[in-house]
C-alpha cells in the first residue's frame, strides 16, 4: 500500500452553484412536462425512470461487493506474504543450524601453529571491548550516528494535527499519503482513540481478550494480542518501504484518558497542551529518524477536551496517538531475568563468590549493551532526565533502544561540540543510579566498573558544563519544566535527583545518603561516587583528580618536587 497519494484537487464554489443551478433548471422542466401529460403517460414515464435507478442502484451495490472482494484479496495476499517470510527465516534459521552442526562434528583440520605479532591493546579494547576515553568513543564505528535534517518544531506539529505521520531510520520522516483513504487524517482515528479510551476506563487499565495493556504517568501502551479481530478498528500497517506489519508485531501509545479529582475539586486532566504535547512529538520523530528510538509507523495529534477557565479564557487540550514497533522487553526486565536466572545457576552454600562473579558479569554486559544507544542520543545533543531502565528496550533484532521521551524530562537543545560530553556524563551517572538503587550490589558493581573509566574521563572533558558542576542536591518538588536554557537544565537535574533518589517513593537497595548544606560536595560529585560505589561518601583518589580536586602531596613529593 502507497503512502503517497496524488494532491487533492482544489474545491470550486463557482462550478458547484452552476451545477445546482442546472439541475434545479432541469427539475422544473420534468415537472412543466408532467403537467402536461395524462396520467396514463405520467405513470409511464415515472415506471422507466423507476427501472434507471433501480439498474444504477444495483451497478452501485455490484462495485460496493467488487471492493469488498478486492479487500479481502488483499488482506490473504499480505497474510500470504507474510506466512511465505515466516517460513524463508525458519529455513534460514534451520540452514544456518544445520551449517553448525555439521562444522561441530567435523575433525578440526591440523594446522602448523602461527604465532601472532604483538599487538599493542587500544583505549578500546583494553579491557575486553569497554570504551575507556572520549577520544575511543569518537573513534568506535558503534557510536557513529550522522544528524538528520527534521522540520522545525512548529511545522512537525502542524503536520501532526492535519495528517498521520511516519518516521524511521530506513525512510526518515513523512506523512500517509491518500492511497489509505480516509486513514490518512487524523479525524479518522478519533474512533480507534475513543474506543481505547473506553476500553481503559471500563477494566481500568486491565487488559482485554485482544489487547494487553500497560500504563505510565501520562500515557497507556496497548499491545495487539491477535492479527485478526481486535476489539478497536485498525487500518492495514506498513513500514516507510511498503513491507506490511501484523497488528501483533505493533503497540498502540496513547494519552491516558483517565482524569483524577483534585482536593480542590477541580479535575486533573492528562491530557496535554499543544505546546508541551508538539515536543514530546518531536522527540519522538526525531528518535525514530536516527534510529535510537522504535520506528513509528503512525503518528498524531488531535483535540482532545476544550477547559474554560473562570477568566473568561478557553484552553485546549490535545491527546496523540504513536503506532510503534514492539519491543521485545526493557532493561528492568532483562536484568531481573538475569539475576533470577544466575541465582537458579548458583545456589546457596560455597557459591556465593561465583554468583557475585557471575553477577558482575552480567551487569557489564549489560551497560556496555546500553552504552552505543546513550551515547548516540548525547552525541545528538540530548539530555535525558529521565534515563533509566524502563525507559530503554530490546528492539526485534536485539539492539537497545530509547522510550518515552516526555517534554519535561527531555531536551534536545545542546548540540554544540562542547556539549555533548556533559550530555553522556549526565545520561550515564542517572542510569546508572537507577541500576544501582534497584538492582543486586553485585549486578551495579559490574555495571559500574565497566563505565568507571569513561565516566572519569567524561568529568574531565565536562567542566565547562557549569550547569551540571554548580547544581547541588536539595529538596525540588516535581514542576514541568518546558525551556531549555543551563537553569532549566539544572532545576531540571537538582528535581530529577531529589523525586528519584532523596525522596524516593520505594525503597531502594543501596540508599542515597548525600550531604546537605552550602559547604556540601556538588550534586555531580556526590552522584558519580555513588553511581560508583553504592554510597556519596567514598573515598576515590582517581574521582577527585578527575573533578579537579587538588591533592595532598606525599612525603616523598615534598622531598624532591621536581621528580
Amino acid at each position: 500500500m502507497s503512502r503517497t497519494g496524488g494532491r487533492r484537487p482544489l474545491a470550486n464554489p463557482i462550478a458547484e452553484r452552476k451545477a445546482q443551478a442546472e439541475k434545479r433548471r432541469k427539475e422544473r422542466e420534468r415537472t412543466k412536462k408532467l403537467a402536461g401529460l395524462s396520467e396514463t403517460q405520467r405513470a409511464l414515464i415515472e415506471s422507466r425512470e423507476a427501472i434507471k435507478q433501480a439498474g444504477k442502484a444495483k451497478q452501485s451495490a455490484d462495485a460496493r461487493a467488487k471492493v469488498r472482494e478486492a479487500r479481502e484479496l488483499q488482506v490473504k495476499a499480505m497474510k500470504a506474504e507474510q506466512d511465505a517470510a515466516a517460513q524463508k527465516r525458519a529455513a534460514a534459521a534451520r540452514k544456518v543450524a544445520a551449517a553448525a552442526a555439521a562444522a561441530a562434528a567435523a575433525p578440526a583440520p591440523a594446522a602448523p601453529p602461527v604465532r601472532a605479532p604483538p599487538k599493542r591493546p587500544s583505549a578500546r579494547t583494553a579491557r575486553g571491548g569497554e570504551v575507556q576515553t572520549v577520544k575511543a568513543l569518537l573513534e568506535d564505528e558503534r557510536f557513529r550516528c550522522e544528524p538528520v535534517a527534521l522540520p522545525t518544531m512548529d511545522a512537525l506539529a502542524t503536520m501532526a494535527t492535519t495528517s498521520v505521520v511516519y518516521a524511521s531510520a530506513k525512510g526518515g520522516i513523512g506523512r500517509w499519503g491518500n492511497g489509505v483513504g480516509a486513514w490518512s487524517r487524523p479525524a479518522t482515528w478519533r474512533a480507534t482513540i475513543e474506543q481505547l479510551n473506553r476500553l481503559y476506563n471500563a477494566g481500568k487499565g486491565a487488559s482485554t481478550a485482544t489487547l494487553e495493556v500497560r500504563h505510565g504517568e501520562y500515557n497507556a501502551v496497548f499491545m495487539p494480542l491477535v492479527d485478526a479481530g481486535l476489539e478497536v478498528p485498525l487500518p492495514p500497517l506498513v513500514t516507510s518501504d511498503g513491507a506490511p506489519v501484523a497488528p501483533t508485531d505493533v503497540v498502540l501509545r496513547v494519552t491516558r484518558p483517565d482524569a483524577a479529582v483534585q482536593e480542590s475539586g477541580k479535575p486533573y486532566f492528562r491530557y496535554k497542551t499543544l505546546a508541551a504535547l508538539r515536543r514530546e512529538f518531536y522527540y519522538t520523530m526525531h528518535g525514530a529518524v536516527h534510529g535510537v528510538a522504535p520506528e513509528c509507523l503512525a503518528a498524531l495529534m488531535i483535540p482532545a477536551v476544550a477547559i474554560e477557565r473562570s477568566d473568561g479564557t478557553r484552553t485546549v487540550y490535545y491527546a496523540s496517538l504513536y503506532v510503534m514497533r514492539r519491543a521485545t522487553m526493557d532493561v528492568v526486565t532483562l536484568l531481573d531475568e538475569q539475576t533470577k536466572r544466575l541465582r537458579k545457576e548458583h545456589p546457596h552454600g560455597n557459591a556465593r563468590d561465583a554468583l557475585d562473579a557471575a553477577l558482575r558479569v552480567a551487569g557489564r554486559k549489560a551497560a556496555l549493551w546500553i552504552l552505543p544507544v546513550i551515547a548516540k542520543q548525547s552525541l545528538l545533543g540530548a539530555l535525558s532526565f529521565d534515563a533509566k531502565p524502563a525507559n530503554y528496550v530490546s528492539g526485534d533484532d536485539a539492539q537497545p533502544l530509547a522510550i518515552d521521551f516526555d517534554a519535561a524530562m527531555y531536551s534536545i537543545c545542546r548540540d554544540e561540540p562542547a556539549h555533548w560530553q556533559a550530555n553522556l556524563l549526565m545520561n550515564l551517572l542517572l542510569m546508572t543510579a537507577h541500576v544501582r538503587a534497584y538492582n543486586v550490589t553485585a549486578l551495579a558493581n559490574g555495571w559500574a566498573q565497566a563505565l568507571r573509566a569513561l565516566v572519569l574521563d567524561l568529568l574531565r572533558h565536562s567542566r565547562a558544563a557549569r550547569w551540571l558542576f554548580e547544581a547541588r542536591v536539595q529538596s525540588r518538588v516535581y514542576s514541568e519544566i518546558l525551556a531549555d536554557t543551563d537553569a532549566d537544565a539544572r532545576r531540571r537535574l537538582e528535581m530529577m535527583l531529589y523525586t528519584y533518589f532523596v525522596n524516593p517513593e520505594h525503597k531502594l537497595t543501596a540508599p542515597f545518603r548525600p550531604a546537605l548544606g552550602n559547604k556540601a560536595p556538588p550534586l555531580v560529585d556526590q552522584l558519580a561516587r555513588y553511581c560508583l560505589h553504592g554510597t556519596t561518601r567514598a573515598e576515590d583518589v582517581e574521582l577527585d583528580g578527575a573533578l579537579g580536586r587538588a591533592q595532598p602531596m606525599s612525603d616523598a613529593q615534598r622531598a624532591r618536587p621536581w621528580g
